[in-house]
């Protein structure tokens, strides 16, 4: 966005020419409107107060501009600078748009699900398998699926999926991350966040580090996740004196399904369609 505008961070100021998709507006007189408005080439939104200028010149004292008939006003498109719609020109000034999402996998990033490596208890005996596979052939949403084996290990059991490596997101300016979620079984699984990854020990395993876990149900839904609902742990055990989630150096991202010790088992099946990091806009959800 900074081609167009100035980067302040969590809010961008226009301060070029350009095209808004007008959601809704309602004008007063004589010179001035508010218009809520989008960048139809990001997911931002945000207010911006507008001034009308039909034919280039300032509405005069008792003129008024009527865009349509039945208020509130919705246009497709309103271009800076040029007529449309109406004999005039609406200028934006002092825009502001919220930082726009950033998707990490699905959205305008593919997914890569060749990529992505299977974490499951077999490295520890177990029988558990997981599988990510693409929904369709445009590749748009991936399904997370397989078996969930809880005998082998007496009553636990995890099998998941994790990004590839290496990563390192700079995700230090967003509150958090959505997950959109498809098809569901309703099952239990966890999103985990990892900001530290060590080099693999000699037999090949990898060494443990903090992990960053939030549960879900698998329901067709769209999840925001703040930081701090992210709970730390250290090989399957809650860790609260953990350092602070380095938000500023994310090295992976996985989707896994585990017992809860006996709660669960048998097949799963989920499908995700995105995860985003966000600026929230709504409420976050809330931690089941």
């Amino acid at each position: 966005m900074a081609a167009y505008g100035e980067d302040l961070g969590s809010v961008t100021r226009i301060t070029a020419p350009r095209q808004f998709e007008a959601v809704n507006a309602a004008v007063s007189r004589p010179r001035t409107g508010t218009v809520v408005a989008r960048d139809p080439h990001s997911t931002a939104s945000g207010n911006s107060t507008a001034s009308i200028e039909p034919h280039g010149q300032p509405l005069g004292q008792d003129e008024t501009i009527r865009f349509r008939d039945d208020p509130p006003f919705h246009a497709p498109v309103i271009s800076i600078g040029k007529r449309h719609l109406y004999h005039g020109v609406l200028r934006f000034r002092d825009m502001t748009l919220s930082k726009p999402d950033t998707y990490l996998f699905g959205g305008d990033k593919p997914w890569l699900a060749e990529d992505w490596v299977a974490s499951d208890d077999r490295v520890r005996g177990g029988k558990s398998q997981s599988y990510l596979d693409y929904t369709s052939e445009s590749k748009e949403a991936v399904r997370f699926h397989g078996e969930l084996d809880i005998t082998a290990l007496g009553g636990a059991g995890f099998a998941s999926e994790r990004s590839p490596d290496p990563q390192h997101w700079d995700l230090s300016s967003f509150q958090g991350l959505r997950l959109a979620i498809g098809k569901g079984d309703g099952k239990k699984y966890t999103l985990i966040v990892k900001d530290e990854i060590l080099p693999k020990r000699p037999d090949g395993r990898e060494q443990s580090t903090v992990s960053w876990e939030y549960d879900f149900l698998g329901t067709g839904t769209e999840l925001d996740i703040p930081w701090q609902d992210l709970t730390p742990t250290y090989r399957g055990k809650p860790k609260p004196d953990a350092k602070p989630l380095d938000h500023g150096n994310i090295k992976r991202i996985s989707i896994m399904m585990r017992s809860f010790f006996g709660e669960q088992e048998g097949p799963f099946d989920l499908e995700v369609q995105h995860i985003a990091a966000v600026m929230f806009q709504r409420q976050p959800d809330p931690k089941i």
